[in-house]
């Protein structure tokens, strides 16, 4: 009972600690959607104002995306500090990728992405800014990994059925059953022994190799969904990264 008594203030003060947390992230969240507000309206004017032809008007638009973007990310984030529940829907996964590849295309010129799309994928029941989460992070970490004159990066959707008592399904824990997948590859300077190990470790970046935090984030996002990830990696040569989602949710 003393050790009860004891614990009290501890208790106290972390959960105040929490609130306040959440009380500031919400402040934040707040300002960035100010922000985010003024950005799209002053693109929108200028997308009105200017030639539909012109390079400009193809610049403005990418900006428009990228704020639409993040502040869809800061609406999901107010969401969760406020405890609201977001429905999982069924979303588009070909959609999102082609997307984010257009996003993001004009940010490494020197890099090509190669879409290759499986027809007729079904629709995964989620949250949108989860699968907008792994698909961003994927491709930005494989675009910087090959940031180059040369550089690949192949973007591959599809289905894949995993049975039971086979390699992939013990080795990576899955439930056997349908799956669809996105692959990400690059030949880039590939990954090494060591930093495979540690890399969804939240404390470990390897960002001069173009690999950051986001990995831990898409790791903790495809648990929750009951998926995975699978890392390939070869010093030299590149890397290979497939998230893994069950078709039924």
């Amino acid at each position: 009972m003393i050790a009860e008594i004891k614990g009290l203030p501890m208790a106290a003060n972390h959960t105040l600690e929490l609130q306040n947390l959440g009380f500031i992230t919400s402040g934040i969240v707040h300002d960035l959607n100010n922000i985010l507000t003024s950005i799209l309206g002053e693109a929108g004017l200028a997308l009105r104002n200017l030639p539909p032809d012109s390079a400009a008007h193809v610049n403005v638009e990418q900006v428009e995306k990228a704020a639409k973007y993040a502040a869809r990310l800061t609406n999901s984030l107010m969401a969760y500090v406020n405890g609201k529940e977001v429905q999982n829907n069924a979303i588009d996964l070909n959609a999102i990728i082609v997307d984010i590849a257009s996003l993001i295309d004009s940010t490494f010129p020197k890099v090509t992405f190669n879409l290759d799309l499986a027809n007729l994928l079904p629709w995964v029941k989620a949250k949108e800014v989860h699968l907008q989460q792994i698909g961003m992070n994927l491709l930005i970490n494989a675009a910087q990994a090959t940031n180059t004159v040369g550089g690949t990066v192949s973007i591959q959707t599809g289905e894949q059925f995993i049975a039971a008592n086979t390699p992939m399904a013990e080795r990576e824990e899955l439930t056997p059953g349908n799956y669809i997948f996105l692959r990400v590859e690059d030949n880039g300077s590939g990954i090494s022994e060591n930093d495979l190990q540690q890399m969804f470790n939240p404390f470990y970046s390897t960002k001069n190799n173009g690999r950051g935090l986001g990995l831990t984030t898409i790791y903790n996002i495809l648990q929750g969904y009951n998926g995975h990830i699978v890392v390939e990696s070869e010093p030299g040569i590149g890397s290979i990264f497939t998230a893994y989602i069950p078709c039924k949710q």
